[in-house]
């Protein structure tokens, strides 16, 4: 943090707790990214106002990650994310970030209020308007979360594709270790049981650093059980 250096309200203080609470989050602990959201938050409001663009995509991290918290903050999530999404040029430098993250917190809340159609919906139109020249890892549960809902709505077909082709650009762009990619070949572990030794180990590596009671370690320790249960 800046504190010391005096710069404990300001704009680039915003900046940091927002990143640091991106770190929270990648590493499992909500609680924590909540409370360095809520201090980003309250900086930004200070320094720019509640307008601003770096205001508001602060304000989308913290709902999303309430809600991940606790899924009874799903309404607040749709509202915010849906008001984002009207104005998306309202964004400015970071619409390419948060555009869709905020498609992919409107499917999350969209889903939990028991409207998979919508989420589904939602998803497929934010993966579908990402660059193909580049891939950011922070969207990388988006598209989890779209291969997630096509295999579960009979297009496996679909997410298989989707999955191998950001496993590849993800593992040529920031690697095969990359924790977001194994969140990739998780997904994938579940489409085919020949393959999901081997994507369950790659999803492993990729996960090395993450503690061991991370949702996502839990997730692929739970599916290896299994697995080898019923060989």
């Amino acid at each position: 943090r800046n504190r010391d250096a005096g710069h404990g309200t300001s704009l680039g203080q915003a900046f940091v707790l927002g990143n640091l609470a991106r770190a929270h989050e990648a590493l499992g602990d909500l609680d924590g990214a909540q409370a360095l959201l809520d201090e980003a938050l309250r900086t930004s409001n200070a320094v720019v106002g509640p307008d601003h663009a770096r205001t508001r995509t602060l304000a989308l991290q913290g709902a999303r990650v309430a809600f991940l918290r606790d899924p009874a903050h799903a309404a607040a999530l749709q509202k915010l994310a849906t008001s984002m999404l009207e104005h998306p040029e309202s964004l400015a430098q970071f619409r390419p970030r948060s555009e869709p993250e905020a498609h992919w917190a409107l499917g999350l809340a969209q889903q939990a209020q028991g409207d998979e159609t919508a989420a589904g919906a939602t998803w497929k139109a934010a993966v579908t308007a990402l660059p193909t020249d580049r891939v950011d890892p922070l969207l990388l549960p988006l598209v989890a979360a779209l291969a997630d809902y096509e295999r579960t709505h009979g297009d496996r077909d679909a997410a298989v594709a989707l999955l191998k082709n950001y496993i590849e650009r993800g593992t040529r762009e920031f690697g095969a270790t990359h924790y977001a990619v194994g969140l990739l070949h998780l997904e994938m572990a579940q489409m085919d049981r020949g393959a999901t030794r081997a994507e369950l180990d790659a999803a492993d590596a990729a996960f090395a650093d993450l503690p061991k009671d991370h949702p996502w370690r839990v997730r692929a320790a739970v599916l290896r059980q299994a697995t080898s249960q019923a060989n």
